[in-house]
């Protein structure tokens, strides 16, 4: 049994459970925060069905039976004419989202940076997993998400474990993903509805050189049972200052990627980052998954599970904010220092600056997640796909072209290979030679404004759809 309460900010709470038409409860390994979406029944007409006013911000708590499933907040209501009421809610790992910061952070580890963010913002602490792995870094402007992500990320190259922040109740917490195995499995004739399988090489690299400042050779990490079977998948590695280059080019080495998807009938236990055993013989789904996303749904006495698995435990990695700029390598991009040449220094001193640039357009790109697809709209909280990458790029200083076909034919060419945060990608979906923009964010993901059903949201350039339609990439920075 389900139960939907609503408190108010005055504290009066609501028992709006009878109202229900439907509820989704759902979870991504790339969002910290899960998200409640329901609909109510409402008619001004009848006077047999309650008015009941839920205002934004509101604390709205999902239950089965007596476990909390959900505590968060009202971020969106809408009322249409079909006599129902609409809202879209977040739990309290939203606020890591919805507060950006300004730090500079020395040598601090992400178990530290996420309790000092906590303490000053006055946030509840749950149970943080101990880091000790070091960040020194500046976040200007970049979410409190982006920031303890990208030092749990440089934890993961250390350790190789996998890490996630989510929310309990009102307590903020951080932990090992994929560690908890469900005894829950999933079956063939039992309670699986309907499944699929798919496997790719489109982001392989199986070998990766590192190169010094001038792109010489110094060295190459290589997967020779990888190369053997799949063909040569190479990359390449910029020795940096400070970092383990085999350790940094040994972390770009990406196996092929098995995902599938699944549709059944399961319980409230199978929430993303936990592993669960699947046996479907047909697809070839038979053994340990991980757990991606999942969305369970009620609506009409029926509950099902949606779920995207992987064969790997994954985790959202990150890099956001810029390396501290120290005397040392001050005084050596000047040019003072005989051994560096001026043409060297000028190269990484202008690197360096589109680098910026791309995170900034990324880092507001991400800001407009959720955000509502209107056709012709470009901001500053409604889109359609050009709207989107024009805004952006506004906000940073650059004029590009208003649609998505003049777009595509400005800037700099950029390979598929080669692509950066903050490039433009550019699809054929309609009979024009390009119909559809988003911007490249990294980890193979790209962020767009999709079409009126859908708001600004996260693809994969792996996606079928979208790998398919591909036709080229730009860069205006």
């Amino acid at each position: 049994m389900i139960k939907l309460i609503c408190q108010k900010a005055s504290g009066e709470k609501i028992d709006i459970t009878n109202l229900l038409i439907n509820v989704a409860w759902s979870g991504d390994y790339k969002s910290c925060a899960r998200k409640l979406e329901f609909s109510l029944i409402s008619s001004p007409m009848d006077k047999n069905i309650p008015k009941v006013d839920i205002p934004l911000m509101s604390v709205i708590s999902f239950y089965e039976d007596d476990n909390e499933l959900f505590r968060g907040f009202v971020y969106e209501r809408e009322k249409s004419s079909d006599n129902a009421m609409s809202f879209l809610c977040y739990d309290y790992c939203a606020k890591l989202n919805d507060i950006k910061v300004s730090k500079n952070i020395k040598n601090q580890t992400a178990s530290t940076i996420y309790n000092n963010f906590l303490t000053e913002y006055g946030l509840n602490k749950g149970n943080i997993i101990q880091a000790n792995t070091g960040v020194t870094k500046v976040f200007l402007g970049v979410t409190a998400y982006d920031m303890i992500m990208t030092a749990y990320t440089e934890e993961a190259k250390a350790t190789g474990k996998k890490y996630m922040l989510y929310s309990k109740g009102d307590k903020f917490c951080a932990s090992e993903k994929g560690i908890v195995k469900l005894k829950l499995s999933f079956e063939e004739g039992k309670n699986i509805l309907s499944s699929s399988f798919k496997e790719s090489v489109s982001n392989m690299v199986n070998k990766v050189l590192i190169v010094d400042e001038n792109g010489n050779k110094v060295s190459e990490v290589k997967n020779d049972e990888w190369l053997k079977t799949y063909g040569l998948f190479q990359d390449v590695y910029k020795q940096q200052e400070d970092k383990d280059s085999n350790a940094e080019a040994k972390a770009m080495l990406k196996d092929i990627e098995q995902t599938c998807s699944l549709t059944g009938f399961g319980d409230t236990t199978c929430v993303t980052g936990m592993g669960v055993q699947v046996k479907d013989t047909y697809t070839g789904l038979v053994g340990l998954f991980y757990i991606d996303s999942d969305t369970h749904t009620w609506e009409g006495g029926n509950y099902t599970i949606d779920l995207e698995l992987n064969f790997k435990n994954i985790m959202n990695e990150v890099s956001a904010g810029q390396d501290e700029q120290t005397e040392n390598s001050s005084a050596s991009s000047s040019g003072n220092s005989s051994n560096s040449p001026s043409n060297s220094s000028s190269g990484n001193s202008s690197s360096s600056s589109s680098s910026s640039i791309g995170d900034k357009l990324v880092s507001l790109a991400k800001s407009k997640l959720g955000c509502k697809y209107v056709w012709g709209a470009t901001g500053p909280n409604q889109f359609d796909c050009s709207g989107l990458t024009s805004w952006c790029h506004k906000q940073v200083g650059i004029s590009i072209p208003r649609t998505s076909l003049e777009q595509s034919k400005g800037g700099k060419a950029v390979s598929k290979s080669n692509l950066q945060p903050g490039d433009l990608l550019f699809w054929k979906t309609t009979s024009a030679e390009v119909g559809h923009v988003g911007m490249y964010v990294g980890n193979n993901q790209f962020i767009h404004a999709p079409n009126k059903s859908k708001p600004v949201k996260y693809d994969n350039l792996s996606n079928s759809y979208y790998s398919s339609r591909f036709v080229r990439a730009r860069r205006y920075y």
